[in-house]
Parts: C-alpha cells; sequence; structure tokens
C-alpha cells in the first residue's frame, strides 16, 4: 500500500477538526500554501505545487494546484465534480470532508465530528434540525463561537445583530423566485467576503427560517453579487440558477440546489 501524504487547506472548524484527526491517529500532514503562508478560502485551489515522491500518494482536502499528479486522492465538497459536492443535509456525514476522511482512514466518527461536519455541509438546515443525529443548539453555539474567534466579538454582540436581522427579515419586501417568497435584502450591502455582517444576516436567515436574497462583495474580486441563502427550496435554487438569475443580468452563477443555496456576480 502507498504512503498517503495529506495536504490540508484553509484554516477552518472543520479543517481543525481532520488535522486533529490526523494528529490523533499518528498521520503526518502539511498545510497548503501560496507563496510560502498558508492558503486562505480564496486561494485554495491555486496552491503551491508539491513534488510527491513516486511510492507515495497524494491526498488533497480542499485544496489543489496545476498539475496535480493522477493518482491523488480528492476530499471536498464545495466544487463541482468533488465527492460530496451535491450530497443534501440528509447525507451530510458522507458528504463532509470530515466524513470523507473516516471513511478513507476506516474511523468511526465520534458525536463532535459529526457536528463539526452538519456545520460545514449544509448549516441552516442543521440548525433547522434536519440533520440526523445532530441537535440545532449544539450548531447554534459553534456558530455563535466561530463567528467571536473570527471577528473579535462578544457573543452579545453576536445575538444582538442577528436578532436585528431577524426583525429586519421579518419586515423586508419580498421577491418571487420561482415558486417561493424570498426576502429581498439586496438595499443594504454586507461588506466584502464573510464580513461580521454577512456572517449576522446568514445566521439570523437560518434561524428564522427565512430564504434571504443578501448583496455584498467577493472576497477575492473587487466584483459585487447577489447570495441567496437561508432556508431556500432546492426549486427555488433551480430558479435562480436558471432563469431569475439570468433575467437580472447576473454571471457567473454558481449554487447547490441540495444545499439550499446559490449566487451570482452582478455584470458591470
Amino acid at each position: 500500500m502507498a504512503i498517503q501524504l495529506f495536504l490540508l487547506g484553509a484554516d477552518d472548524p472543520e479543517m481543525q477538526a481532520v488535522e486533529r484527526l490526523l494528529a490523533q491517529n499518528g498521520i503526518p500532514f502539511a498545510y497548503a500554501t501560496v507563496g510560502g503562508v498558508r492558503a486562505t478560502p480564496g486561494n485554495s485551489y491555486r496552491i503551491d505545487p508539491v513534488t510527491v515522491p513516486n511510492e507515495c500518494e497524494l491526498v488533497v482536502i480542499e485544496c489543489a494546484f496545476h498539475g496535480m499528479p493522477s493518482s491523488t486522492t480528492t476530499i471536498d465538497h464545495h466544487r463541482e465534480g468533488d465527492p460530496g459536492f451535491a450530497l443534501g443535509p440528509d447525507r451530510f456525514w458522507e458528504a463532509s470532508s470530515i466524513g470523507q476522511l473516516h471513511a478513507l482512514l476506516g474511523l468511526a466518527p465520534g458525536p463532535d465530528a459529526r457536528v463539526v461536519a452538519a456545520f460545514d455541509h449544509c448549516f441552516a438546515a442543521a440548525a433547522c434540525g434536519m440533520c440526523e443525529g445532530v441537535e440545532p443548539e449544539e450548531i447554534i453555539h459553534m456558530r455563535v463561537s466561530e463567528m467571536s474567534k473570527e471577528t473579535g466579538r462578544l457573543g452579545s454582540d453576536i445575538w444582538a445583530s442577528v436578532n436585528d436581522f431577524r426583525c429586519a427579515f421579518t419586515a423586508a419586501p419580498e421577491v418571487m423566485i420561482g415558486n417561493q417568497r424570498v426576502k429581498d435584502f439586496r438595499h443594504q450591502h454586507l461588506g466584502k467576503g464573510y464580513s461580521f455582517e454577512y456572517l449576522a444576516a446568514q445566521f439570523a436567515a437560518a434561524m428564522g427560517g427565512f430564504a434571504v436574497l443578501l448583496r455584498h462583495g467577493d472576497h477575492v474580486r473587487s466584483a459585487e453579487k447577489y447570495t441567496l441563502t437561508g432556508y431556500a427550496e432546492k426549486r427555488t435554487i433551480i430558479a435562480f440558477m436558471e432563469s431569475w438569475g439570468p433575467e437580472q443580468g447576473l454571471v457567473r452563477i454558481f449554487g447547490v440546489p441540495q444545499r439550499g443555496y446559490a449566487g451570482g456576480f452582478i455584470s458591470r
């Protein structure tokens, strides 16, 4: 059996769980880098190339580089063609990267790993209790903890912002996408990338059971985009991608109906 070399993508709660699992089992790993610096969510799929000895099998987890060996094993669920990309909340464990890693190593999951998997793969569905064996309270606690770590905000500040967004969504105008009424919140710009405002709005949509249309900037490019998030039905995501988005002049439209999200960039 070939020696496996594990290469880990950007830091987030799921990748931290991946790292702990590998370390606990004495399996060596390395971080994917760009210019010698650990990769971020914005550049994880154009990392520095890695030289792999002939007797080794490379396993990349949420990262990639040009010219990867054909024998490379990919563990991921973010891009079309990834093993877990199109799997919905009912299959969150096998879809998630931490779940795929457990399967590769032949290990049984613990409850904490399942919470991480649900949190990362389908947060809105998990917060609504749609992931078997995972309590919404666990998902919500993890979201608050992670937002606090990422933004430096206190839990009380996070909850205040989430509640403000929930009230604002209740009063927001609606737009029909397919057959679902979607809260239209495009009048408020939510910053660039995973800003505090964007994360709080996304959290509020999941907590309130809303499907919401948000406007914010891309974390890499200067382009603006609309994101459909929260509790959006599968057919609503399809309608966004196939008709509503193109009719609005959106370009580079993306989305996963099974996971309840979609988006597209505003054409300039």
